[in-house]
């Protein structure tokens, strides 16, 4: 937080911070060394107080701080601020701090592993005096004072210098460790840093999971000080180390993650990323340790735990974690909103459905029973024999309850549902779950089934169909369970069934124009099947009370709703034009017709597709949902083998994106609805579609109105992009609109190649692909890169490297997606060098930020090399490009290169141009002479990094080496400038002896090493010692 943003007070007395724009940059200022100290070194501790720091510069030397001193106290109180914030995250010690609790705050991190002390109680005084004394100016309590004398910034300038400068040491020190091997006495050295809030942070963010069994030892996880953030480090290891990560956690002491409610959260994370059965054990730990109370704190992540395992093929083990953790006391406490639950019950559901349904549906059928129980304003009662099952009300108080029993209720239709598609007898158990329990809920649960497959229930259909006609609470469900299933009846039971709504059910009889209303609803439902005298019957009702529900009956919308109510078809029998009309002028609101003119309409599409979409346009104005149905209706008649009007369709299509940006969610539906239409059309090519201008124009509308600024997060199309997945196995079912659009385009091009017979790429499509490409939005260029790897076969030849120049400008992953892509489908068109030039720059760190928010980039890669150079000679293409390019570019070729060793060395010979990086892999494989390795040493220029991997390699092979010491003398050379790394180096060479040939030159090295003693301390004194006692077995002098 700088001085022009945040809080606008000092306290609650202050005055107003005002917005003053920056009149100065920190880069035109001449600094003092001490102002470049802590420019370098603030932001090792926190970078928001180094911002606010160099706020405090740019205010102070800028020309209109003599009329406003104010904002330098501003910017001295960020800076305390952030520094004295910089260890609390927990929620409740975010309020502010008064000066000796801000001093504990900053003794706590500052405070040194060796227990030295740099008077931080003095330093820290010194700069809160500092601010408040520019606090007080601020306040005008010392107006003869125009401008803060420079001393007051010098000083908050030397005590900021005295804290931070010793933490960036730290740092450096900790780094170094973390980028050698794991060694004990290097974990306990860094164990040792962690009281160090900073560094423990940097620790834990950077540490590999190879360090692990180290830190362990080291005592890590032991230490039960509320700021020792250890397990943070088990989240980064879970992965690749469950099993140590569970016994790990299994060590804890209960109390301590009791008394840190942070830690249930962290432990979950990691069980997620476990194998289901170790993300049970972890489970159980926490259960048995009497922390039950996780799901309450972090229900997300417990329901997400649950997710992995299913997906893992533990559906069991899934649902019965599930079951311990949402339970009606879990959910009862603090129930903080309607969403609250119902995505993560959601992911979960899910998961569980495709795999086990029935065993979910048992769970949410008992969780929802407790539920309505529960919450019911009285008392529910058993199930009543009569033609009534009492109905539990829940309160209108508890809407957020309400609306969680009507997520379960969804979930539970999907469950149905899946079991039908697996089959009659899964059907019939999951209708035997239902019936074991009395609450009503669960008999429209099973009406629902017996609606939605009457093919199976015929004989239940018929006895709810009688026993439950014009039940105030079942209505919807009893008369989809006609519509559906009445005409397969035997005709006993319609007679039975059309003589219990003539006569009334006896239970509820209804007199007058009401016995008459309800008579025509169930006529309605059924009248496809009536013969002629209850035919007559139904006109003359239908004459009497219209083609609309009756003005003064209400719908049930209850608790627990398998869908709304279903009003009769208002636009039955009416003509195209009317229709039209009519849907033109609806408008969304209160009052508005409901699904019944939604649903009329979807069926007047489907019966007259042609003649609808012939008047597509007229529908431009009218409510998004319409041309949403609109669009499905259209899908749904091609894939009937019916023809559209495209140029009525693509029109509407043109209108909808074009009001995107003002339609909301709604628009953004229809636009969705009008991609998946596309994708139908051009996969599968309907009769009637053809090459014309305005298909292209809706599908560049749809994409140029969704992609950036309203839908930023194409994470599913990046995934499906970045792993170089080919169209036809393209994940269709993406739900961002950018993502989906871009997809259509893709399909265009491929379908225009298919319509024409022509090898090239639509004209338009070419302009819009150029435009995207050189897009300085990544939105675009993301989307367009998929876009271009799916028609390259499509391009001609000029017109591609067109294209790869103009990538090549910006972005470097493009051109690598490029090159494997064609290197995959078209070897002989392999622009080789632009390849190898794309990893020289990721090895070089210049695209280090684009991989760290790409992890995919060096993965596809890898695959895309590996399968060229594995399929080399079917491809015709010769090895020998690859040897030359391994030795001036690519240590990830030989990585590539490990099955073909034998040939990559015969072919290289001379190892002496190859730089010590691009050996690596190769060492590891032992392909080279130790004799071979030293004399290429030997030639090369030591160093401290060379050197370390040069080591590695002879400690693979064991023993001694006795052409080591031609690098003695480039020792020499470097032991001035780089003490420490020489004498790591020398206590390497001579830890197997010294060579009485080579002790004149180890002891002037050691003579200029004797200059650094203070330095080098132990080290100097160890490595005088192994030379003392080196004996004649030493290696020896090469030949």
């Amino acid at each position: 937080m700088g001085i022009y943003g945040g809080r606008g007070a000092l306290d609650k007395n202050a005055i107003e911070r005002p917005d003053v724009p920056r009149e100065i940059h920190v880069k035109d200022l001449s600094l003092t060394p001490v102002q470049m100290d802590l420019m370098d070194h603030l932001p090792f501790y926190s970078s928001n107080a180094a911002d606010s720091y160099v706020e405090a510069l740019c205010v102070y030397y800028g020309p209109r701080y003599a009329d406003q001193p104010s904002h330098l106290a501003y910017a001295a109180r960020d800076v305390v601020d952030h520094l004295a914030r910089v260890r609390q995250d927990d929620h409740e010690k975010r309020s502010r701090l008064d000066r000796d609790g801000r001093i504990a705050e900053l003794k706590k991190t500052f405070d040194p592993v060796t227990g030295q002390g740099y008077g931080y109680d003095a330093h820290y005084r010194v700069l809160v005096g500092a601010y408040e004394t520019l606090t007080d100016i601020a306040h005008g309590k010392d107006p003869g004072r125009s401008r803060v004398p420079f001393d007051t910034l010098s000083e908050i300038e030397r005590a900021l210098h005295d804290l931070c400068i010793p933490q960036a040491a730290t740092n450096e020190r900790a780094d170094a460790i973390m980028a050698g091997n794991p060694t004990d006495e290097d974990a306990a050295e860094l164990v040792g840093m962690i009281p160090n809030w900073a560094t423990q942070q940097r620790i834990i963010d950077r540490l590999q999971p190879s360090w692990l069994d180290h830190m362990e030892r080291a005592g890590f996880f032991k230490n039960s000080d509320e700021h020792w953030d250890a397990h943070l480090y088990l989240r980064r290891c879970a992965r690749k180390r469950p099993a140590r990560v569970v016994d790990i956690i299994s060590s804890y002491d209960p109390d301590i993650i009791r008394s840190r409610h942070h830690m249930y959260g962290d432990f979950l994370d990691c069980a997620r990323q476990m194998p289901p059965r170790h993300a049970a054990a972890v489970m159980r730990f926490m259960e048995d340790a009497g922390l039950s109370d996780m799901f309450v704190r972090h229900p997300a992540k417990y329901l997400g735990v649950a997710t992995s395992m299913c997906l893992g093929g533990e559906c069991g083990l899934a649902i019965d974690t599930a079951r311990r953790g949402l339970t009606i006391r879990n959910i009862n406490y603090e129930y903080p909103g309607p969403g609250w639950l119902d995505s993560s019950v959601r992911e979960f559901a899910n998961a569980v459905m495709r795999r086990e349904p029935l065993p979910l549906l048992s769970f949410m059928a008992d969780l929802l029973e407790g539920l309505v129980t529960e919450y019911a304003a009285g008392d529910t009662g058993d199930a009543i024999t009569s033609m009534h099952y009492k109905r539990p009300v829940i309160e209108e108080s508890d809407q957020n309850i309400r609306n969680f029993e009507s997520y379960l209720v969804a979930h539970m239709r999907d469950c149905i549902d899946a079991a039908g598609r697996l089959g009659p007898d899964y059907l019939r158990r999951a209708v035997d779950i239902m019936k074991k329990k009395d609450l009503l809920i669960y008999r429209r649960l099973e009406m629902y089934a017996f609606g939605e497959f009457p093919d199976v229930f015929r004989k239940e259909a018929a006895e709810y169909a009688v026993e439950y006609l014009d039940h105030p609470y079942l209505y919807h469900e009893h008369y989809v369970m006609l519509q559906n299933g009445y005409c397969s009846m035997d005709e006993g039971t319609k007679k039975e069934i059309l003589g219990a709504i003539m006569g009334g059910n006896p239970k509820t009889r209804r007199y007058g124009e009401r016995a008459d209303y309800t008579r025509w609803r169930y006529l309605e439902c059924i009248k496809g099947c009536l013969d002629d005298h209850h035919e007559g019957i139904y006109r003359g009702l239908v004459k009497k009370h219209g083609k609309v529900p009756h003005p003064g009956y209400r719908l049930h919308r209850g608790p627990g709703r398998i869908r709304p109510g279903q009003e009769p078809d208002p636009l039955e029998g009416m003509d195209t034009t009317e229709v039209i009309e009519i849907m033109r002028a609806r408008r969304p609101g209160r009052g508005a017709p409901g699904d019944g003119l939604l649903r009329g309409f979807t069926r007047a599409a489907r019966e007259d597709p042609e003649g609808v979409s012939a008047r597509a346009m007229d529908l431009a104005g009218a409510d998004p949902r319409t041309p949403e149905i609109f669009f499905r209706s259209m899908r749904d008649a091609l894939h009937n083998g019916k023809r559209i009007d495209w140029d009525g369709t693509t029109g509407l299509m043109r209108r909808v994106g074009d009001g995107l940006e003002k339609g909301g969610t709604a628009a953004e539906e229809a636009a969705i609805s009008a991609c998946s239409l596309l994708e139908y059309a051009l996969q599968e090519a309907p009769p009637g579609i053809e090459y014309r201008d305005g298909l292209w124009q809706a599908i560049r509308s749809l994409a140029d109105a969704s992609a950036p600024d309203r839908d930023p997060d194409l994470e599913g199309f990046e995934n499906a992009v970045n792993t170089g997945m080919p169209i036809d196995v393209l994940n269709m079912s993406i739900d961002s609109l950018a993502a989906r659009s871009f997809l259509v385009m893709v399909m265009y091009i491929q379908w225009y190649h298919g319509q024409t017979g022509r090898a090239e790429i639509a004209p338009e499509a070419r302009d819009a692909l150029d435009g995207y490409l050189g897009s300085t939005r990544t939105v675009y260029r993301d989307a367009a890169l998929g876009f271009f790897l799916n028609v390259l076969h499509f391009l001609d030849r000029d017109w591609t490297m067109k294209m790869v120049d103009e990538i090549r400008k910006s972005d470097y992953e493009m051109i690598a997606f490029w090159n494997g892509y064609v290197l995959w489908n078209d070897p002989d068109r392999l622009v080789f060098s632009d390849l190898l030039d794309v990893y020289d720059k990721f090895l070089t760190g210049d695209m280090s930020e684009m991989v760290a928010e790409r992890p995919t980039f060096k993965s596809t890669l890898d695959h895309y090399m590996s399968a060229y150079l594995y399929d080399y000679e079917r491809s015709g293409i010769t090895f020998d490009p690859f040897l030359n390019s391994i030795k001036d570019n690519s240590e990830y070729l030989i990585n590539c290169c490990v099955s073909r060793v034998e040939e990559v060395v015969r072919k290289i010979g001379d190892l002496s141009s190859f730089n010590v990086k691009r050996l690596k892999k190769l060492w590891k494989h032992k392909v080279f002479s130790k004799q071979d390795l030293t004399h290429w040493f030997a030639g090369s220029k030591v160093g401290k990094e060379s050197v370390s991997m040069y080591l590695e390699y002879i400690r693979g092979y064991g023993g001694t080496l006795p052409m080591l010491y031609p690098i003695l003398a480039e020792l020499e050379l470097h032991a001035d400038k780089s003490p420490e790394p020489v004498t790591d180096t020398m206590l390497c060479l001579v830890e197997n002896g010294v060579n009485p040939g080579d002790k004149d030159q180890i002891d002037s090295i050691i003579k200029i090493l004797d200059g650094h003693a203070d330095k080098l301390g132990d080290k100097l004194k160890r490595l005088r010692e192994m030379v003392r006692r080196s004996t004649s077995h030493a290696s020896s002098r090469p030949p």
